[in-house]
């Protein structure tokens, strides 16, 4: 599995954070700078996914054999899906390109965030009152777009795997 928005939004954040971090240093700091400035790392790829799915870290989770998950193993995949009573098991990796531009990509970013942000501490979540790093984040995606070919944004990258199947009698 992967996520085309992941690596993207993992800078934005980073960049976000550390351009307010130095802002803090100077004499003049905005309260929004020291909001900005505490929005934590985004998580590894693995714990990502794990929250989605209820687990806290895919990379330390174990399956009812003790294994490691192993989600963009097609392999993996089919023999789980077999362990839950289905035959006739087919899955196929799809690869997508994703071509946007500015308001699609904020369409697909401003939920992430909602998602993101209950993960954070109370303190952290600050950052989300008021739309403040909804504007950031929507100026840092357009500030790259612009400088993109055709003023779109191209997240490559995204892999997903579908399955088919019948439930065994």
């Amino acid at each position: 599995m992967a996520l085309g928005w992941y690596d993207d939004l993992s800078a934005a954040l980073g960049e976000i954070r550390s351009v307010a971090a130095t802002a803090c240093e100077q004499e003049n700091v905005e309260d929004e700078d020291e909001r900005l400035a505490k929005i934590p790392d985004m998580l590894s790829f693995d714990a990502l996914i794990g929250k989605f799915v209820g687990i806290n870290d895919l990379s330390v989770a174990s399956d009812e054999d003790g294994h490691t998950p192993r989600w963009g193993d097609e392999k993996y995949f089919v023999s789980q899906v077999k362990k839950a009573g289905f035959v006739d098991v087919k899955v196929s990796a799809v690869d997508k390109t994703l071509e946007m531009n500015s308001q699609a990509v904020n369409d697909v970013v401003k939920p992430l965030l909602s998602i993101l942000g209950s993960w954070w501490s109370e303190e952290e979540r600050k950052v989300l009152e008021g739309g403040l790093l909804d504007r950031k984040i929507q100026e840092w995606f357009e500030k790259k777009i612009e400088g993109s070919k055709g003023n779109k944004l191209v997240w490559d990258g995204w892999k997903a795997m579908v399955v088919t199947g019948r439930k065994s009698t």
